[in-house]
Parts: structure tokens; C-alpha cells; sequence
């Protein structure tokens, strides 16, 4: 801003110092004439000290005669450049002037016209300067200093964090420093006081204005003393005092070439001295007066979301609060803060709750954070308390609100919350109490965000399944975490499509039940996509206490693409977000999850549940888990293909690193697989004990009919498997599967029940196996420790070293049918498992190291 006034500035105040000090360059003889009453160009370089309203200064002046009458009158030109000592933060001055003699030449008459720059080293000012002055032997000067453009900047502001509600709006307290050019005027008078050198000391005394847009006006008085002693020397000496800068004093020394001509004391006729006096400086204030101002006042706090401030309305807050959340006049964006003063339920009476877009339901019984543009902001709580607001209706939510810290109690049947379309939504910290009716039940959701939550269900009539906790269909990026949700119906948390990114950590699940009639959608957590994306992360949860008898709710369950390639059986009864029209892919994560005491007797409840159909592509990582106590399997993958899918289901699993106890009717670990796409699955380094009822610690199975599968690869390593009451490792492979296998380092100890592992091939499959460095101890000491078997028309090739066997009959080799059974070095098979028995039935076939290592068909290893 004014840059173009400040260039044509400067080049004018250059031009007239060159002009003015080319113009001290004339001879000697020339400055001898001066010295008559004929005003010559001069320069001056001068130091002004601090005072009020600008910093010591060193400034560069040039005085240029533009036009002149010797003995009568002058107009003029005066440039000065102003360098602060404190920085390099330039001023200057560009002033024209005229004075004329009056009064029989007693008396000089004059004005002037002057435009100031001031930059401060944080803003540039303007200013016109005006004056006018009457010299004689009585001095008269006015004058006026008017800022130019934007006379203020703001130096730096400080907003507070904490809010108070007025004409329901946030106002925070906010502190700003500006610095402000002043308007404001001077005068004095002033006469000689006594002779000094060529000169008079001369003082002078006035009184000064000053006013600004955010300075008060104030008014001082000043007093100056001034002196030439000889030609090139001026010297100053000035006091002022007001109520805005205090008593200031400062002092001016100036060096002039070739200096004001002339001896203002002597008079070889009348006019002569008040004839020199026309070429003096006009005296005024030449750096424009700037002072900083500190204003405190309240802003209203901005909604980021909108860019216009937060409307806010209390209810049962105290005096001149609402009653009812419905006499509000609400609209888009409102805040509504609910306290605790009407202790018998703020919303009796007034129906459903419906909230418009982007309004927060908020308790203040705590203090509350926003956001804003300046940071988070503090609303401190109106009605501070342990207690929440009730609010005993359904609240039917909009877009993009939030609801935090309320006791919510509807009516019988009628759920907490609801909403269809809601993008997003905010449910934090309530306590939700229903009878016969969902707790949260929300539909349509980008990103919603269900949080510190307590969910108890009641159930006083037949279990029916819109009993859920936690229900959100069709939604992306939702965030589940820290919730507690007690005795809802079908599912504790249950999510359909549930795609991006979705988190679901740190909630405790406990005694769900479900309909009379199984569903195949029941679970603690429960999960079914059928399209799109997913990214799921399931951590730190506690599923729990699922105990009532002949129900069949799983800990923890997720579905892809669960249609009708499964038996009808195993199908969802709703038959909704099964089939999938595309292929679907997820990711997930289940971690550090508590999963403990679900299901009865033989009632079919999972600990860890996966079940994935035509056209799915699963990701799936289950690690860190501690699962007890378990009616059914401990962690089960069923993958199931129809015989003409859309694409053939996939699957990446990895099992680590997790507890698995108790297990009473099923087996630890299971996957069973009938896919032509290729399943890679890792399990490594679990503990497994106490397999009940006749069961397996891992039972692998790979069934595929299609003519030409992806091998499956999996990997059994590390793992601790103890009291199992059957085998501890069973992989079978049937029809045209085909298996790339490697169980190695593993300590396997069972009952009573089959052989501590048995590999399986039939039909027409293929396994290929290595089998190493596992510790096997078989309960009963008749049966085996070890089984290879090879069936029909199958192919079993397996390489078995560095096994040691603590208990059992030792190892089986089984051949039937016209299959193949080829052991690698099998004439020493028994020394290189530390002299364990070898019983052979059928035919095996003797192979080598690089045999099994080759491709089939002559080969074993796949590619």
C-alpha cells in the first residue's frame, strides 16, 4: 500500500539532495555574496535524540531555494532522510514551503506543505504535514500532523482459551497490540532570550494535541531551546510532558554546509536579520509520532465448519435457561448445552428429538472443547457434575452432529439413537438405557465416530434381533472405540459394509444373546461386508460372558462375500450384505483382544471368527489375542467357492503370537478351504492348551474340485500345543487340491486321543511337505506320534528330519490306493528322527533331497 507514493518520495528527496549539495560546491568568491540577503542552498547532517514517539536519529537534510526575491520572499524545497540508530527502518520528509516579509520587513510570514514516511520496522506510515509561522522578535508557529492511508497495524494479538455464553454466543477474551500514526497539532511562541556568538538563544513554549482511532486524545505542553552559535552549527534542547508519553526531553545537534549565511544579531539596517531568517528550516516534529496501544475486548468464537461464530442455547442450566431441548430455536450448526437442574428428566413430555445438521447436544456438567481457528477453545461447565443430563426419548440424528455426556432412557421399544444418512456423526460418553430396543442404530455413515459409550440392553419379551448394542450399516472410516455394551440381542457391535479405514479398540462386549432361531449373525463383534474396500483394525477389546445356553454368539466374527456359495445352513437368514456383485477385498486386523467364556456346552460359539465367499480377496492378521474358554473352535476360516464364482476367494492369513485356551468342542486353530485361489496362511508361535472333546490343536483342510488350483502355502512354526485330546496338527488336502506345507519347530504334547500330527492326502491333491525339528509327545503310548497318508490317487511327498518323538509308537508311513507316497531318504527316516519306530504300510517311494525340491510332475515342490 503506497508504495508508489513512497518511490516517487524517494526519488524526489535523492534529486533535491543532489541538487542541494551539488549547489554547496560554488566558489568562494560566490559564498562571500551569500552573505548578503540572497538564501543559498545548503546541506545538513544531524543527530536528534530519543523522544516521545520515535527512537535517536541520524538524519541527512538538503534545504533548495526554488524561487526567491532577495530581502522579500522564498519558496523553497526541504528533503531529510531519517536512519534510526535502533534499526534500518528509514523516514523521511519532502516539504515546500514560502515566506515573505512583512511589516516594513519586521516580520517573516510563511507556510509550508509536507509529505512524512515512517517505516517502524513493522508497518510503513504516511502523514501530511501543514504549518504555518510568523518570525520576527516574536516567533509564532502552528503545526498539523494528519496521517495518510492506514494509520494503524496490529502488532501481534492474544485471543484466551475459555469462553463465556452471552446473547448465546462464545466470547473470548482477546488482548491486541497495535501501533497507531497520531493526529494532532502543535504550537508555540517563543523570542530571544539573550546573545550568544552570531545568534540568539532563543526559547520557545506551547502546548501540543495528539489523537488516534484506539489512543485517547491528550494534550501536553512543551518547551524548546534553540541557538546558532556560529554559521554551521544548530543546536536544540526541547521538554514536553503529557498524560500518554510522560515528561520526554531531548536534544538536536546539527552540522550545515555552507551553513545560514548570515549574522542574525546584527542590523546595519532595519530587515536585515529577519531577511536571513527566510531560509531557515521550519520547525516542527519531522518523524511522524507513532505510539503502541494495547486494546483488550471479547471476540465471538468462530465455527471453523462455517466461518461464522458459534450459536449457543442452554437448557436446565439455571435462570434463563430453555426447559425443553425442543422450545429451542434451533438451526444448522447451533450448540445446545443440557445441565442438571431439573433433576426429573429434561424431555419429558416433548416427543422425539430431532436434531437439524451439524447441531452438538451437549452436556455441560464438564467443560467443553471446540474448535476454532485460533486453537481449541473451553467452555467451563454451567452445571458442574458427576450426574448426566437425562434426556428419556429417542434422539433421531441428522448430518454431522454430536451428542456427548447424557443419561438417554427412551421408552420401552423405542431405541437410544438413531439416523440414516449422518455424515458424520459424533456419539461420546452417554449412558444408554432401552428396553426391548437397539441402543445406537445408525445407517448410512461417512466417518462417524462412537465413543466412551455404556450400552445396556434389556430384554423383558422374546429376544428379537433389533436388540443390537452398537449397529451402523453402510459406512466408511467409522471409529468404534472404548465402549461398554451389556446384553444386546444378535450383535454387541455390529457393522454392515463397513469400509476405509475403520477402527473398532478398547471396547468391552459382554452377555449377548440372540433369537430363538440362529442367524449366522450373531457375535460380540460382528462384521459382514459384501462390496468395496476395507482397512479393519479390531484391538484391545474384551468380548465376554456370551453364556447363555443353546445360544451361538461368536466373540469376534467377519464375513466377506458370506453368500450363497456357503450351505444354506451357513447363510444369513436375512440373506442382506452376503453375495458379492464384485470382487471385495478387506484387511484386517484383529490384536491384543480379550475374548473369554463364550458359548455353552456344545451350542457352536467361536472364539475367532472368519468366513469369506466368492469374489473376496482377504488380508487377515490375528495376533497378540488371548482366547479362554471357548464352546466351539478357538480361531476358524471357513472359504468357501461355488463351482462358477465371480473370482475365486483368497486369502493371506497370519496367526501369531496369540493364547488359545479351553477350548471345549472344537479345535484351537482351523481352516477349511475349498478354493481354486490361493490361500497363504502363518501360524507361528502361538500357545494352545487344554483341547477338548476330542479335537485338534490345528486341523487344516484344502477340498477344491476345480481342475487347476493355486497351491495353497502354509506354514505351522513355533508353536506351543498342550493337552490336546486329539491330534495336535491335522492337514488334510481332497479332490484336486494342491499344498506346499511346512511344520517345523513346534512342541506338540495331546492326551489320549490321535497322533500328535497327521498329513492327509487324497483323491486326487497333492502335498508337499516338510516336516522338521518338531518335539512330539503322543498320550498314549500305543498310538502314534506321526502319520503320513496318502489315499486313492494322491500324491504325498514330504521331507522329515530332526523330529524327536518323547511318547508314542513312533512314526506311520500309510500308502493306499494308487496314490503316491515319496519320502525323502525314507531308508533313513528313522535315524534322522532321532531312532524313531517307522511302520510302513503300501508302498513309499525313496526320493532325494533334489527330487523333492524340484518342480512336480517329476518333482514335488511347487513353483
Amino acid at each position: 500500500m503506497h508504495s508508489w507514493r513512497r518511490l516517487l518520495g524517494s526519488c524526489l528527496l535523492g534529486l533535491g539532495v543532489i541538487f542541494g549539495f551539488s549547489d554547496v560546491a560554488i566558489s568562494q568568491s560566490a559564498a562571500t555574496e551569500i552573505l548578503g540577503p540572497r538564501i543559498q542552498p545548503r546541506g545538513t547532517i544531524r543527530f536528534n535524540s530519543e523522544g516521545a514517539g520515535f527512537d535517536n536519529f541520524l538524519s541527512a537534510e538538503t534545504f533548495i531555494p526554488l524561487f526567491q526575491k532577495p530581502g522579500a520572499s522564498l519558496g523553497f524545497f526541504e528533503g531529510k532522510l531519517f536512519i534510526p540508530t535502533s534499526n534500518t527502518a528509514l523516514a523521511y520528509n519532502l516539504t515546500l514551503g514560502y515566506r515573505a516579509l512583512i511589516a516594513n520587513q519586521t516580520f517573516s510570514v510563511g507556510g509550508y506543505l509536507s509529505y512524512d514516511f515512517r517505516n517502524t520496522g513493522n508497518a510503513g506510515f504516511d502523514q501530511l504535514g501543514v504549518g504555518l509561522e510568523l518570525l520576527g522578535n516574536v516567533d509564532v508557529r502552528i503545526n498539523g500532523y494528519i496521517p495518510l492511508g492506514n494509520r494503524q497495524v496490529l502488532l501481534n494479538q492474544a485471543v484466551g482459551a475459555v469462553g463465556t455464553i452471552q446473547n448465546n454466543q462464545i466470547l473470548l477474551n482477546r488482548n491486541r497490540l497495535f501501533q497507531e500514526a497520531l493526529t494532532g497539532f502543535d504550537m508555540e511562541v517563543g523570542t530571544p532570550l539573550v546573545p550568544i556568538g552570531q545568534d540568539y538563544l532563543r526559547g520557545y513554549a506551547g502546548l501540543y494535541y495528539y489523537s488516534g482511532e484506539r489512543i485517547a486524545d491528550f494534550v501536553g505542553v512543551r518547551a524548546r531551546l534553540s541557538v546558532r552559535p556560529i554559521e554551521y552549527l544548530s543546536l536544540s534542547a526541547t521538554v514536553q510532558n503529557d498524560e500518554r508519553f510522560g515528561t520526554q526531553a531531548w536534544f538536536g545537534i546539527g552540522l550545515s554546509f555552507p551553513g545560514v549565511a548570515g549574522n542574525r544579531r546584527r542590523a546595519p539596517e532595519r530587515g536585515q536579520n529577519i531577511a536571513v531568517r527566510l531560509g531557515e528550516s521550519p520547525e516542527r516534529i519531522s518523524f511522524i509520532t507513532v505510539d503502541n496501544e494495547g486494546v483488550q475486548d471479547q471476540v465471538a468464537a468462530i465455527n471453523p465448519a462455517t466461518g461464522q461464530p458459534y450459536r449457543v442455547f442452554a437448557v436446565d442450566t439455571g435462570a434463563g435457561s430453555a426447559a425443553r431441548i425442543n422450545d429451542l430455536p434451533l438451526a444448522q450448526n447451533d450448540i445446545v448445552l443440557v445441565g442438571v437442574n431439573d433433576r426429573d428428566g429434561n424431555t419429558a413430555g416433548q416427543g422425539a428429538i430431532n436434531l437439524l445438521d451439524g447441531v452438538q447436544l451437549l452436556s455441560t456438567t464438564v467443560d467443553r472443547q471446540l474448535p476454532s481457528p485460533l486453537g481449541t477453545i473451553t467452555i467451563p461447565a454451567l452445571t458442574p457434575s458427576t450426574q448426566r443430563p437425562i434426556i428419556a426419548t429417542t434422539i433421531t440424528l441428522a448430518r454431522n452432529n454430536t451428542i456427548d455426556g447424557f443419561n438417554i432412557q427412551p421408552p420401552a421399544g423405542q431405541p437410544a439413537i438413531i439416523g440414516n444418512n449422518i455424515n458424520p456423526a459424533r456419539i461420546i460418553n452417554n449412558q444408554i438405557t432401552t428396553i426391548n430396543a437397539a441402543g445406537i442404530d445408525i445407517t448410512t455413515a461417512q466417518s462417524p465416530i462412537v465413543r466412551g459409550n455404556t450400552v445396556t440392553i434389556t430384554s423383558t419379551t422374546v429376544p428379537a434381533f433389533n436388540r443390537r448394542g452398537i449397529s451402523i450399516t453402510e459406512s466408511t472410516d467409522a471409529v468404534i472405540e472404548n465402549n461398554i455394551v451389556n446384553g444386546a440381542i444378535g450383535e454387541g457391535i455390529g457393522l454392515d459394509n463397513a469400509l476405509g479405514n475403520v477402527i473398532i479398540r478398547g471396547n468391552t462386549v459382554a452377555n449377548i444373546g440372540q433369537t430363538p432361531t440362529d442367524t449366522n449373525l450373531e457375535a460380540g463383534i460382528f462384521i459382514r461386508n459384501n462390496r468395496g474396500n476395507a482397512n479393519i483394525t479390531i484391538e484391545g477389546n474384551v468380548t465376554e460372558n456370551n453364556l447363555t445356553p443353546t445360544n451361538r454368539v461368536d466373540g469376534i466374527e467377519f464375513n466377506l462375500c458370506r453368500g450363497n456359495s456357503f450351505n444354506v445352513l451357513d447363510r444369513f437368514t436375512d440373506n442382506q450384505f452376503a453375495n458379492c456383485t464384485a470382487p471385495a477385498s478387506a484387511t484386517v486386523t484383529v490384536r491384543n483382544n480379550q475374548i473369554r467364556n463364550i458359548g455353552t456346552g456344545t451350542d457352536g460359539s467361536d472364539g475367532i471368527d472368519f468366513n469369506i465367499g466368492d469374489g473376496a480377496n482377504l488380508t487377515a492378521i490375528l495376533e497378540g489375542n488371548v482366547v479362554n474358554s471357548i464352546s466351539d473352535a478357538g480361531i476358524t476360516f471357513d472359504i468357501v467357492s461355488s463351482a462358477t464364482p465371480i473370482a475365486s476367494p483368497t486369502a493371506n492369513i497370519t496367526i501369531r503370537n496369540n493364547q488359545i485356551s479351553n477350548i471345549l468342542n472344537d479345535d484351537a486353530i482351523t481352516l477349511e478351504s475349498n478354493s481354486a485361489g490361493q490361500v497363504v496362511l502363518n501360524i507361528e508361535n502361538n500357545v494352545m492348551s487344554g483341547i477338548g472333546g476330542g479335537n485338534d490343536g490345528i486341523d487344516i483342510e484344502f477340498t477344491t474340485i476345480a481342475a487347476s488350483p493355486t497351491p495353497a502355502r502354509v506354514r505351522i512354526v513355533g508353536n506351543d500345543l498342550s493337552n490336546v485330546s486329539d491330534r495336535g496338527i491335522e492337514i488334510d488336502t481332497t479332490n484336486n487340491a494342491a499344498l506346499q506345507l511346512e511344520v517345523s519347530n513346534n512342541r506338540i504334547q495331546t492326551t489320549a486321543g490321535g497322533e500328535a500330527m497327521r498329513l492327509r492326502a487324497q483323491n486326487t491333491s497333492r502335498l508337499n511337505a516338510t516336516v522338521n525339528n518338531n518335539t512330539l509327545t503322543q498320550g498314549n503310548p500305543a498310538t502314534r506320534s506321526l502319520e503320513l497318508r496318502a489315499d486313492n490317487n494322491a500324491t504325498l511327498c514330504a521331507n522329515v528330519f530332526g523330529n524327536i518323538q518323547t511318547s508314542g509308537a513312533g512314526f506311520r508311513l500309510l500308502q493306499g490306493g494308487t496314490s503316491s507316497l515319496r519320502i525323502v531318504n525314507s531308508l533313513n527316516l528313522g535315524p534322522n528322527n532321532g531312532g524313531v519306530t517307522i511302520t510302513t504300510t503300501g508302498t513309499v517311494t525313496n526320493i532325494t533331497a533334489a527330487t523333492f525340491n524340484a518342480a512336480p510332475p517329476g518333482g514335488c515342490t511347487f513353483p
